[in-house]
């Protein structure tokens, strides 16, 4: 793993180097991957991702900062507060993150205080690597929106200016993507549409108010120019039976009104990070 960086954050966003002095990270099945197939009558009806568990093996060395003891109990405490406050931290390759816990550490050379050699256990229930892939478009209001709507040919049931019609999202590799998109005010009963599905929710938002729309967790909250987050998941559009759908892979074309400006966050997955 030398030629990578590979750093771990934690639930509190504290962030350690496991490929700089003193820690120094070893071979390991990180990298590794495998579906479990899901039968029916002697036939493979799909596949799925349980709980994984992966071994990742560092050593800890001595520097002029301290020694080998006193390093590892950082890295424990680093660890530890992701066991205790149940919130997997992020473990980095390069630009790629697993969420995980590291749960177990065995030890060898424990004895001597200028290296110490550790084989830990990493466990994660969403066995994905994710790259997230940020995205504006607009602003608080946008100028260029003209007096004349159209009606855009993927048949929405909005109409939008056709000075917006350039705009797209790409979601890089095999598989659709989970997003956090977040809209900005003021305006009201905001939708946004990307491919063939558009997220709408029955609210009005005043200036320096936002919308958040997390697919992942399945949440709408609105938060207050005073900071209060209010749960809006019951002002959803309900055209669409799944309203959180993940965005497509590939190229999406994006039309909205332009009387807002909005931000989307990519969370795009793969089953081991890409090889550059």
């Amino acid at each position: 793993c030398n030629s990578m960086i590979v750093r771990y954050v934690n639930s509190n966003g504290i962030e350690v180097n496991l490929n700089k002095e003193p820690y120094r990270m070893l071979v390991s099945d990180i990298l590794d991957y495998d579906w479990e197939e899901i039968s029916r009558s002697d036939k493979i009806i799909g596949f799925r991702k349980g709980i994984k568990k992966k071994a990742v093996n560092i050593d800890i060395l001595k520097d002029k900062n301290g020694s080998a003891r006193k390093h590892l109990s950082e890295l424990t405490d680093v660890f530890e507060l992701d066991i205790y406050s149940k919130t997997p931290g992020k473990l980095y390759i390069d630009e790629y993150y697993l969420n995980c816990f590291f749960y177990t550490n065995k030890k060898s050379n424990w004895e001597t205080d200028k290296l110490m050699s550790c084989e830990y256990g990493i466990t994660t229930d969403y066995p994905c690597w994710v790259r997230e892939k940020y995205k504006r478009f607009g602003g608080a209001a946008n100028s260029i929106l003209s007096d004349y709507g159209f009606d855009y040919s993927y048949d929405y049931a909005y109409d939008y200016a056709s000075s917006l019609l350039n705009q797209r999202l790409v979601v890089d590799g095999p598989t659709s993507s989970h997003f956090v998109m977040i809209i900005y005010g003021s305006c009201e009963n905001p939708a946004v549409s990307i491919g063939t599905h558009t997220y709408k929710v029955n609210t009005s938002l005043i200036t320096g108010e936002y919308l958040t729309i997390d697919s992942m967790k399945k949440k709408i909250t609105k938060t207050t120019n005073y900071g209060e987050k209010i749960n809006v998941y019951d002002l959803r559009d309900r055209t669409y039976i799944n309203f959180f759908e993940k965005i497509p892979a590939g190229p999406s074309p994006v039309a909205w009104s332009g009387s807002f400006g909005f931000d989307i966050t990519l969370y795009m997955e793969r089953s081991e990070p890409a090889w550059t």
